[in-house]
């Protein structure tokens, strides 16, 4: 039954974030097939193009974040990695700076990838109002440090209970599932993640190890 319900409340997480996206993109249709105006047909286009973009960008991030289509010894490029977290986040209230430099290319285990990315995720979390996100990831995989910086920066005290394992899989919820699988990811792996809140307007956090560079 855990596993039932852990993956039930994913899959909510998943399709309550792709609503809105998904849902822009039915109304740009039915707004396309309404529209004779010419401009009005352009700005149906436009709404498409861009809802659709959206949707596919949410999409990719959450393959890696929440997937495991390659099973346990699947590998992903550090590149990827980033390149999918900055499309989540593109046209978001968070801006997010990830430099990778020329690691981009290297291939890490896929439980690495879907720790950091949930870290990421969960920055996000912390930043209702919109803020900054920065990654800075140890060249060698021991660590990796995310500060999340903006108005009432913080996370909710049931996603913090969630983050340090005092919640039943039970009593979780589609919001609070996240949180929960980042700290089962970290478990597995054998990685600590820590979470500090340093003013009302910053968060800290961090984990590790990841990977090693012979992974």
């Amino acid at each position: 039954m855990s596993d039932y319900l852990l993956a039930a409340l994913i899959s909510s997480r998943i399709c309550h974030d792709l609503t809105g996206p998904v849902g822009a993109v039915a109304n740009g249709v039915e707004l396309l097939s309404e529209e004779s105006d010419p401009s009005m047909q352009e700005q149906s286009l436009e709404l498409l193009s861009f809802s659709a973009g959206e949707t596919s960008r949410r999409l990719q991030f959450y393959r890696l974040c929440f997937g495991a289509a390659g099973g346990p010894e699947a590998v992903t490029s550090l590149g990827e990695a980033q390149r999918a977290a900055e499309g989540f986040f593109e046209g978001r209230k968070q801006t997010l700076s990830w430099p990778t430099g020329s690691a981009g290319n290297q291939r890490i285990p896929q439980s690495a990838v879907q720790l950091m990315l949930n870290l990421v995720l969960l920055a996000g979390e912390t930043l209702p109002r919109g803020g900054q996100i920065d990654v800075d990831l140890a060249a060698d995989g021991s660590a990796i440090r995310i500060q999340a910086t903006g108005r009432n920066a913080g996370l909710r005290e049931d996603d913090l209970d969630a983050l340090a394992g005092r919640t039943k899989l039970e009593s979780l919820d589609a919001r609070t599932v996240q949180p929960w699988f980042c700290a089962s990811i970290a478990r597995e792996t054998g990685a600590g993640i820590s979470f500090e809140q340093t003013s009302n307007e910053q968060v800290l956090l961090q984990a590790g190890p990841l990977f090693s560079v012979s992974d």
